[in-house]
Parts: C-alpha cells; structure tokens; sequence
C-alpha cells in the first residue's frame, strides 16, 4: 500500500485492505481459517459439520456492549450499527461476547506488532504476540466453545496518515476511521454474507492500534516543507460464533435482503475483496479498483431450503434508470468459489456500476426458496464514501 503526503492537516489513507477470515472448529476450508484447507482454491466441499444444522430463533432483543479501553466508544458505537442493521431488516441480534472480544483483540494485537505486513489470516508460532495459528485456535485459546461448527472472524486494516504540524504534537486516535472502516467491510461479498448476515449469535471486537511520528521533507508550492506526518495503524477485527450449543439463529418467515427498506447508508462501491484461498472475485477479469462494481445486495433466504435468484430490478427512483445488473451469485452457481460459501440459501447480487451517495433505489428481486417463487420488494438509499476510499471514488470520476 502506498501512501500520499498532503502538507495540509489533512486525514488520509491508502485503500484499506478488506479481509476475509474464518476460524474453523475442523479442517477449515473457508475465507482464510488456514489448517486442513492447505490454502486450495478447489472446489472442495466444506467438511462435515462446519455448516450449521441446527437453528433457533430470532434473538429480539441483546444487552447493550460495554468495552473500555482504546477505541471503546467506536467499538461500541460499531456494536451497535451492526445490531441496528441486523434488526432494521429482519436478522435478528448478536450478543457481545467477551471470549471473541478477547480474540479478536488479541489478533488485532499481532498484526500491529507485525506492522499490518505478512499473512493477516494466520499466526506464526514464536512472533510477538502470537495466540494461535488460525481463527478457530485463537477463539479455543480463550475459552470460546463452539461445538465443532465454526468462528467466523472478519478484518480491516485501514493505515492513515496526518500532518500533525509542530514536532510533539499528535493526532488522536479516530474513532471515524473505526466506525467506517465497518462500513466499508460490508462491500466485500465472501466477508459480509456467511458473517454478518450469516446464523452468529454472537460478536466481539478487537482493535489493535499504533502510532509513530516522523519529520519528513516534501515540496508544496514550490517550496521545501518539513512535516511531522503520523502514521496510524489499525488492526480491526470482528468474531462472529454461535455460542456454546452451536445452535445458529435464522428467520423462517421468508426471505430477507441488506439492504432493505430503513436502510439510508449502503456503501456505494465494492472496490476489492482479499480471497485468501484464491478464486476469481469477479468472472471477467475486471479490476474492482479501476472499474468497482456497487456493493453487493445480500439475499437470505429460509435454512435448508435452496435460494435461487432469477433476476433483480435496481431504479434509481429520481432518474428512473434502471442500473444494469453485473453478476448473481449463489453457491450453486459460483463454483469458482466454492471453499467460501457456508450454505445453499443465501446469495448477493452485484450491480455494473457503484450507487450515487445520498440517491434512493427501488428494488425488486426475483426467485425462489426451496421451489416456493417470492418477490421482494424495498427501497434503500446509498450512504457516503468513507474517507479511506473518497478520495479514490473521487479519482475515478465517480459521485461522492
């Protein structure tokens, strides 16, 4: 990653690199748990007992998180937009839990003492601050019991840079660049699906975080400027399990989507995805950097009975242009990524060009769950770029 230099006070980062991390129970095969998958992008089924077979309701209603500490108030605040998200369209709550916290901190620890550099997936035995190889041995590590299905842990690790003027002086720590870098998470398909929209019941949040100053000479309007530019990295992390029966929550009243109707914030733009076991995140070769697609629109559908998406009709409701579809995605029909779906009732649709912030889109999705035909209907509104990826929105001519 590489990283600009404003001699103007101003926040600013290289894209932030999205990761796709899951902690297996077994051989683990999915998004980056590491161990019996040896890193094989084949179309290998998942092993025996990872997909969650048993299902409870809906969780109405969960005790508000509590964390201290560094960034305890963005920890929470993020806590709560995920809840507030979950609820708003119909996937029931997650429960803090102070076993994943811990997990999730402990490897946000580790990749900061690796300076956000080598594998984000997988610890090495004998580095600072090791706890585990895999998801599945750090969440063992602190206790979490998960009944041999699974810990789904996602990451961003967002690394800024500011002008902070005068030697000794410094940039507090930016609960922002927390808060967004959720959001911006939520746009890769293989992290968002089997986790946040996925059966957890419940979550905990890890931050790890440093900071270093150093002076720096650089050119601004011909002349010769000395900065004191601080560099900020963030190494943030989110653990999904299903508490210690392995009992996932799902709802049996029909298909849900993200976004749906409530939802005033769904990120423009999907503008990479780190599949850790390879497979192809687009199917033409498209560069999401150079050409993103919009984020994806997730469809969930009942547990154990087969999703089908036929076709989906996205309107910009004050155009009325209709906004081309790029791809439709189920297990049955992605076979390029095979090692990271976790079940057969869920899928995402992903449009040809990003959503215009601030612009409502009417939706209307067509297909069938478990042979039974549905049509769901909503209209969301697309949110703002964060600031990690304004600035690259903005570089390629796209509305922010």
């Amino acid at each position: 990653m590489s990283l600009k230099a404003f001699p103007l006070g101003l926040i600013f980062s290289a894209a932030n690199l999205r990761l796709s991390l899951v902690a297996c129970a077994v051989t683990a095969l999915v998004s980056a748990c590491g161990g019996g998958g040896g890193g094989s992008a084949s179309n290998t089924p998942a092993p025996s007992g990872l997909e969650v077979t048993t299902y409870v309701a809906l969780q109405a209603a969960a005790p508000t998180p509590v964390y201290s500490g560094i960034g305890a108030q963005a920890r929470t605040d993020v806590f709560n937009y995920i809840n507030n998200t979950r609820q708003t369209c119909g996937f029931g709550l997650v429960r803090q839990n102070l076993l994943l916290d811990q997990a999730a901190q402990n490897h946000g620890n580790y990749m900061i003492g690796q300076k956000l550099l080598g594998d984000p997936h997988n610890e090495s035995v004998g580095q600072p601050g090791f706890t585990g190889v895999t998801g599945s041995d750090r969440a063992t590590a602190v206790g979490y019991k998960f009944n041999g299905h699974e810990v789904l842990e996602n990451g961003d690790l967002p690394t800024v840079q500011t002008n902070v003027g005068i030697v000794g002086a410094a940039a507090p720590l930016s609960d922002d660049v927390i808060r967004d870098s959720f959001r911006g998470l939520m746009s890769a398909p293989y992290h968002s699906l089997p986790a946040m929209f996925g059966p957890a019941t419940d979550l905990g949040i890890g931050l790890g975080y440093n900071s270093t100053t150093a002076i720096q000479n650089v050119t601004f309007l011909g002349n010769i400027v000395s900065e004191n530019l601080q560099t900020d990295l963030y190494g943030i992390y989110y653990e999904y399990g299903m508490g210690m029966n392995g009992a996932g929550q799902a709802s049996s009243s029909g298909v849900q989507t993200y976004p749906c109707t409530g939802i005033v914030d769904a990120y423009p733009a999907t503008f990479a995805e780190v599949l850790p076991y390879g497979g192809s995140l687009t199917s033409d070769g498209r560069v999401l950097g150079a050409n993103p697609t919009s984020s994806p629109i997730y469809v969930v559908g009942e547990p154990n009975k087969t999703l089908v998406i036929n076709s989906a009709v996205v309107t910009q409701v004050d155009t009325g242009q209709v906004l081309k579809v790029y791809d439709i995605r189920t297990k049955s029909t992605d076979s390029a990524n095979f090692i990271y779906w976790r079940n057969d009732w869920s899928g995402f649709v992903w449009l040809d060009k990003p959503y215009a912030p601030g612009k409502s889109y009417s939706t209307v999705i067509h297909g069938t769950s478990g042979g039974t035909a549905f049509t769901h209907s909503f209209t969301f509104t697309a949110g703002k770029y964060t600031a990690l990826d304004e600035a690259g929105a903005a570089s390629l001519g796209l509305p922010i």
